[in-house]
């Protein structure tokens, strides 16, 4: 049985997220996409179980346990879920008193993304405490640049809910939702960046709907609709951040003398920073669509997976034997030795802090000690 501390410790951390992998499908196979083209395909399941969601919910809930933000979106696409309805319906009538989460996260190629779920989620919205954030992925302008990026053509039916989801927005007043219309920079569809800008601007203008345009996340706040020119994050990275970078002069979104400083700071290759533990060991657990908990978005490959909810608590595998050798590793430094770590392009993100992980060491070394006696 897990040691009440560790679930104190847990409770008082900050800025906790948690990832739920709900769908192994989508109806595209994008090239910029590792879940097409890695091994989350050949997981046994197509979708997590509604029961074994509700069970790992209750449990956070049992424990008091809040989280920052809630993602709804690891691998495939959520919304082919058939009980998505139902999830969304489950976390937001569970969050009295903002109990459970301050965000829910989702991201979407907005295909599946019906006038039907649209209303249920700006319906709970609009009745229970929680913010909303939604990705729109559409990254293309024309037909043909969106079959090439995204196998197949579906732009008019994504088109369309994107604007019925931002006329019912602005209709309802829904204010606790982010909207990001997404772009992602890719070499099959850059030369239409300035089109995609210009069609969604227009469209925006038209409705009388406030937004502002960005080049990267997280964005500014200084409104609740976004278009958002996002890089690619995938091999031969520096290609990648050159050809967003060329883009972002392009639209004029950044001055000339401020892009390099605001571009490279989120990128690692740009400069040389200090490595630290790194905080998804600690603060974002991810729950695969089979029931795996993993302490790393980027290992689709379980490489490191911690156990599955299936058969154990979410705590007893958080805090595990092998979770915390995991840690060690991190604390001493040791990230060659860790195949999903060595070549990471996300180490510059969060940050535990170094009283969180002496908090943490000094619980386990006082458990260790409970133990010897």
């Amino acid at each position: 049985m897990m040691n009440k501390k560790f679930i104190d410790y847990y409770r008082n951390l900050d800025n906790k997220m948690i990832g739920f992998d709900l769908s192994n499908k989508c109806c595209f196979k994008c090239v910029y996409c590792s879940f097409q083209n890695k091994l989350n395909k050949d997981r046994e399941n197509d979708f997590l179980n509604l029961d074994l969601f509700k069970k790992i919910i209750n449990e956070q809930i049992e424990n008091k346990i809040k989280y920052r933000v809630i993602f709804l979106a690891v691998g495939g696409e959520s919304l082919m879920h058939p009980y998505f309805n139902e999830i969304i319906s489950f976390l937001f009538k569970n969050n009295e008193g903002e109990r459970l989460f301050d965000i829910i996260s989702l991201n979407t190629n907005v295909a599946f993304l019906s006038p039907e779920s649209t209303d249920t989620i700006h319906n709970l919205i609009l009745n229970y405490p929680g913010k909303f954030m939604i990705t729109l992925s559409i990254n293309a302008y024309s037909s043909r640049a969106f079959k090439l990026v995204k196998g197949q053509d579906l732009l008019k039916i994504t088109n369309e809910n994107t604007k019925y989801l931002l006329r019912d927005k602005k209709n309802k007043n829904v204010t606790d939702e982010i909207v990001l219309l997404q772009y992602l920079v890719h070499e099959l569809s850059k030369e239409e960046s300035k089109k995609f800008l210009d069609f969604w601007e227009s469209f925006l203008q038209d409705e009388g709907i406030n937004y502002i345009v960005e080049y990267e996340l997280p964005f500014k706040k200084e409104s609740d609709v976004a278009i958002i020119f996002k890089r690619v994050y995938w091999d031969n990275q520096e290609k990648y951040d050159k050809m967003h970078q060329d883009v972002v002069k392009e639209l004029g979104l950044l001055p000339l003398e401020e892009k390099k400083k605001d571009l490279e700071k989120f990128s690692p290759r740009f400069h040389s920073v200090k490595r630290e533990p790194c905080a998804s060991l600690w603060l974002s657990p991810i729950v695969r669509v089979d029931g795996i908990l993993s302490p790393c978005l980027q290992d689709d490959r379980d490489l490191q997976m911690l156990g599955n909810l299936k058969n154990d608590s979410f705590f007893d595998l958080w805090f595990s034997e092998s979770a915390h050798n995991l840690r060690k590793k991190h604390i001493a430094g040791d990230f060659e030795n860790i195949s999903i770590c060595k070549d990471c392009d996300f180490f510059i993100g969060p940050k535990i802090s170094k009283e969180d992980i002496s908090g943490y060491l000094r619980i386990f070394d006082e458990i260790n000690g409970e133990d010897d006696e």
